[in-house]
């Protein structure tokens, strides 16, 4: 199947290929996904099971489309399918039959489920120039095959694009790729391969340089079959970046949970003794000494939630603070303010139909700059495009949700970034990215590099406006802190609102249900024992939907502040706060829309 000897790729050798996974159908479509040749599994009734991209990009179909698609609706889908249904009949395999301007292979395939009901389409352009575009086609992934010696038979051209190699050189030199290895893990490469013995499919992971000298991480997805090898190589070095992130992340998320108790404590027992501190300096007579003491009093308390809130910010990760921003706007400003060499030709390409993004702009605008330090070469181009995260690779967006998406992509014509120098840039920058809720992808070439930066798109619906304000009486107030609820009791009932109390969810929802009258708002604690307060809002919204809602923490980082799917307009106060501020935030609450 080396595409140095042979014109064309035949169905029977690349079902061969397949047949080497047999029923482990995601192996196999992992195979299929990256071939370079058009490739199609189809159904008996003429469905399209599986299409690689080298099909789906000779016949101009998009990926989402495939699934309402059959054979018959493609391009000279007829005259195939009256082959494909004749392999069906015979299941006898048809090679180069010519239908149009493709020349087609069938081959009965046997499926995970229903052998002999699945047939293996491999096609071509009849034109030579059209093939040789498609076989010139930049696919990431090197695919490779090792006699009975462990010797290289075969490797294909996309290794000079990844790696900056040859095919040629490591065929001729059995040692050379061994020798581009990284010291540490030549050993483990070794025994890995000597260790192959049955026919089975392995997997390994390990450091490399490429030609430059850059420090690559690669991993290796290998088959053997009777004495052969065939493998694909994937340059998994921006993956590397996300697994670090991730046990970074575990690190930050065993003191964020530390942190969010203490400053819970502390923040409870602070709001204590600031309410009632403010309740009596105001009842003492003016001037006289016990108003100093008092006050004096209350600095110190400040102090310390003061050393609270600077522990709070050591320990955790710094937050995004995502809101809805112009990108178009956002990127021509940054732009005009953008310093670069003189021979250096800036482009900006937005696109028209770009909606508001969520994310933090300020955070954004920094990640924009770290990029900006880089060597850009003489040409540099900044442009916008939309997706649906469906259609991204998986190892470039696994944390990303299904929906719309804005990506900003940032190209130069500089020389390829070194992985390991610029490790901290591109891990932070995919960190800050995912907190956004999406994500960040930088790969190079020997024409340049590009960073790609993918923010959630406000497309699916924008952020309503408040209508008129809502008369507003009975609050029920959850808080298992005995003092912080009598104080927020006290000082709602000045105010002139009827006021139910409850010292734990499971109390709230009880009272709540019972209450004969209308329930105008719930103020609740985030983080109490048996029932925390987002799970008190979910349940008692089902029975009183219009019941606004004000949470209340004394972690500004609590994750139950995080999860999707929280009510509409939902208002949040930190503690500790100040009686203005409660009396402020309670007000608006009660303005906003259910």
């Amino acid at each position: 199947m080396d595409r140095a000897t042979h014109s064309y790729w035949n169905a029977h050798d690349v079902a061969r290929l397949l047949a080497l996974v047999e029923n482990e159908r995601r192996y196999y479509a992992e195979m299929m996904a990256e071939l370079p040749v058009a490739t199609a599994i189809v159904s008996s009734d003429l469905s399209f099971l599986i299409t690689n991209r080298a099909f789906r990009t000779l016949f101009h179909l998009k990926w989402n489309e495939m699934q309402s698609l059959r054979l018959t609706d493609v391009h000279s889908g007829l005259e195939i399918a009256a082959h494909a249904l004749a392999a069906f009949a015979t299941n006898q395999a048809m090679n180069s039959v010519v239908v149009g301007e493709f020349r087609v292979s069938i081959a009965p395939f046997r499926g995970a489920e229903d052998p002999g009901q699945e047939l293996l389409l491999v096609v071509h352009p009849e034109d030579v120039s059209a093939s040789q575009k498609l076989d010139d086609a930049g696919y990431d992934a090197i695919f490779w095959r090792r006699g009975v010696n462990l010797n290289f038979e075969s490797v294909s051209p996309q290794i000079a694009d990844i790696l900056g190699y040859s095919p040629e050189r490591l065929i001729a030199n059995p040692d050379f790729w061994i020798g581009i290895v990284h010291p540490d893990d030549r050993a483990i490469i070794e025994n890995f391969y000597g260790g192959i013995t049955a026919d089975a499919r392995y997997y390994l992971e390990y450091r490399a340089f490429d030609a430059k000298g850059n420090l690559v991480r690669l991993r290796d997805t290998v088959r053997l079959h009777m004495g052969r090898m065939t493998g694909i190589t994937l340059d998994v070095t921006n993956r590397g970046l996300i697994e670090n992130d991730h046990v970074q992340s575990e690190k930050f998320e065993s003191l964020n949970r530390l942190a969010r108790r203490v400053t819970h404590e502390f923040n409870n027992l602070h709001m204590v003794i600031k309410g009632y501190g403010e309740e009596v300096l105001h009842a003492l007579p003016k001037g006289g000494p016990a108003q100093s003491d008092m006050e004096e009093i209350l600095g110190t308390a400040a102090r310390v939630a003061s050393a609270v809130e600077k522990l709070d910010v050591y320990i955790r990760r710094p937050a995004a603070n995502s809101s809805l921003f112009d990108i178009i706007a956002f990127l021509e400003k940054f732009s005009r303010g953008l310093r670069l060499p003189d021979d250096v030709n800036f482009t900006l390409t937005l696109h028209s139909s770009d909606a508001p993004v969520h994310g933090d702009a300020g955070n954004l605008e920094k990640i924009l700059n770290w990029l900006f330090t880089m060597d850009a070469g003489g040409n540099v181009r900044v442009q916008t495009s939309v997706f649906r995260a469906a259609e991204v690779h998986t190892d470039k967006a696994a944390a990303l949700k299904p929906g719309e998406y804005s990506v900003l992509t940032i190209s130069n014509s500089g020389p390829p970034f070194d992985a390991i120098a610029t490790e901290p840039i591109l891990l932070r920058a995919h960190t800050v990215m995912r907190m956004m809720g999406g994500g960040f992808d930088a790969f190079s070439d020997s024409r340049g590099n590009t960073f790609r930066l993918i923010l959630p798109s406000a497309a699916e619906g924008l952020h309503p406006g408040l209508p008129e304000s809502v008369p507003s009486r009975t609050v029920l107030v959850v808080e298992d802190e005995p003092g912080i609820r009598a104080l927020i009791a006290k000082i709602l009932l000045r105010h002139g609102y009827q006021v139910l109390e409850a010292a734990s969810g499971t109390e709230g929802l009880r009272i709540a249900m019972e209450f004969g009258g209308k329930v105008d708002l719930l103020i609740t604690d985030l983080l109490m024992p048996q029932m925390n307060g987002r799970e008190l809002v979910d349940k008692l919204l089902l029975a009183r939907p219009d019941t606004k809602v004000l949470f209340i923490s004394g972690f500004t980082g609590d994750p139950l502040l995080n999860r999707t799917g929280l009510p509409a307009d939902v208002v949040f106060l930190q503690k500790p706060f100040t009686l203005e501020s409660l009396v402020e935030k309670v007000a608006h609450a009660l303005e906003s829309r259910a």
